[in-house]
């Protein structure tokens, strides 16, 4: 994490496995470049839906390797700090964190949420709260 917040780092390139998309909590942009599984899912919702990336290939197809021309041209294009479309991104991807801040922080949604499968769990009508045990 440390890493991904330095303010030298502009991007994340990822393969879009779900632990690397919660690296959206740094506030970096990514270049998605899933390979299976779930990996294309996630480089949709980050880049068609999050719009906080782009994605390297549009076409994903296995056994198609990407050319080191194409990832320069993009990498150039990703870091242009004048460009409109990278300055929204990047404004887009500090939102999302601000998003994600607010849903863990104490009485966020991710804790709102967790208490109330947790009183489900116990079959309590009320939310779970720690002073119950």
């Amino acid at each position: 994490m440390r890493v991904l917040q330095h303010p030298a780092i502009g991007g994340f390139r990822s393969h879009c496995g779900w632990n690397s998309t919660r690296d959206v909590f740094n506030a970096v942009p990514f270049l998605a470049s899933p390979i299976a599984m779930d990996q294309p899912l996630n480089s949709k919702y980050i880049a068609e839906d999050w719009k906080v990336g782009w994605r390297v290939k549009t076409e994903i197809e296995q056994g198609i390797l990407i050319k080191r021309d194409e990832i320069a041209s993009l990498l150039k294009k990703f870091m242009d700090l004048d460009s409109d479309e990278v300055r929204d991104m990047r404004e887009r991807v500090k939102q999302l964190q601000q998003l994600c801040q607010n849903s863990i922080a104490c009485g966020g949604s991710s804790e709102t949420n967790l208490n109330v499968f947790l009183g489900h769990i116990l079959l309590v009508d009320k939310p779970y709260n720690k002073s119950m045990f």
